[in-house]
């Protein structure tokens, strides 16, 4: 296979800045990724690579069969949204988008897929199958479910897929790679609780309805608050006594 030096991709080192400034000043949030699925689709199919359009709506996927025998085929994945974010920069190519920005570097996962696509493509001296899946709605909206729920590795099955992610202040040229997992994520859950409303602070007080599996202490306190209440009728009313500085009460009395 060819081998890729730095001196070899530098001589498109122009191309490709423009482009990925291009991305920047121009970002687009999930799923409305259609000017940039646009030069995706417009690079790929000058550099002679058979496209696909329309897994998640904007997604795009590119497919190159190289020149050498061989049955194997990866992806090669990037990411193409940005954030909902107001960019305070002031370079050349700031974001042109009122509260929208690529503050997470995905104009620049993109055009570096676009790179390896137009060096593949030039010399396409490998075995197998490379199909590059551009990805819409990276930032918590599931665009790479979506491709999948529409049938991505139906039509362009893979033996593996390799993604990256950029790390500012990494070294140049170096790589961290790990098995398993290595990135956070960020997701939601919900929880329900289902019951009958009380007071905190007495909890006693609340419905006479619990819980079979209440600790010993709970049953003791509901048992003799029960007793309690039976011989109070007297009662008129509770007070607390709160010490200045504390933020909660220390004691509780009867008024009776």
């Amino acid at each position: 296979m060819t081998p890729y030096t730095p001196d070899l991709l530098a001589a498109d080192a122009e191309e490709f800045t423009a482009i990925r400034r291009d991305i920047h000043r121009h970002p687009e949030t999930a799923f409305e990724e259609t000017r940039t699925a646009q030069i995706v689709a417009d690079k790929l199919t000058s550099w002679g690579i058979k496209i696909h359009r329309g897994l998640a709506t904007t997604g795009v996927v590119g497919t190159l069969q190289g020149n050498r025998k061989g049955q194997k085929t990866i992806g090669l994945r990037a990411d193409m949204d940005a954030l909902h974010l107001q960019e305070k920069n002031d370079f050349e190519h700031v974001s042109t988008i009122p509260n929208k920005m690529h503050a997470c570097g995905h104009d620049g996962h993109t055009t570096m897929l676009l790179g390896a696509a137009k060096q593949l493509a030039a010399k396409p001296d490998f075995a197998g199958t490379v199909h590059f899946i551009f990805q819409p709605a990276e930032e918590g909206h599931g665009g790479a479910r979506v491709m999948i729920e529409e049938g991505l590795f139906d039509k362009f099955d893979c033996d593996a897929v390799y993604g990256m992610h950029n790390m500012p202040g990494f070294p140049k040229g170096h790589f961290a790679i790990r098995t398993g997992a290595m990135l956070a994520a960020s997701d939601s859950w919900e929880v329900t609780f289902k019951g009958t409303g009380g007071h905190g602070a007495m909890p006693d007080r609340g419905p006479t309805r619990r819980s079979r599996r209440r600790s010993s202490w709970s049953r003791s306190r509901a048992s003799s608050a029960a007793t309690w209440r039976r011989r109070r009728p007297r009662c008129s009313a509770w007070a607390i006594s709160m010490p200045a500085r504390r933020a909660r009460p220390t004691s509780f009395r009867r008024r009776c």
